[in-house]
């Protein structure tokens, strides 16, 4: 029994850390020439609708990511995307 117990609560332990393991994307937009931030600007993960919004300095922080490569598409009002 206290095998079976002590093998439970490994198998336990081994789902949820490796649930837990998850990660974010934190950055700035600027606009090039000044090196403002740009508050407001929408930041998505490509082929997503996971995103977030830039904060009033232009930071933001997309979380609860697995580990990967993702590419991002920023767009802001007034300007146009390369």
């Amino acid at each position: 029994m206290k095998t079976l117990l002590s093998n439970l609560f490994c198998m336990l332990f081994l789902i949820c850390h490796t649930v837990a393991q998850t990660g974010s994307i934190k950055g700035t937009i600027k606009e090039q020439s000044a090196g403002m931030g740009l508050p407001g600007a929408s930041v998505v993960i490509d082929g997503t609708t996971n995103g977030a919004m830039t904060d009033i300095n232009g930071n933001f922080e997309i979380r609860g990511l697995k580990p990967g490569t993702y590419f991002l598409k920023t767009s802001y009002v007034g300007f146009v995307s390369e």
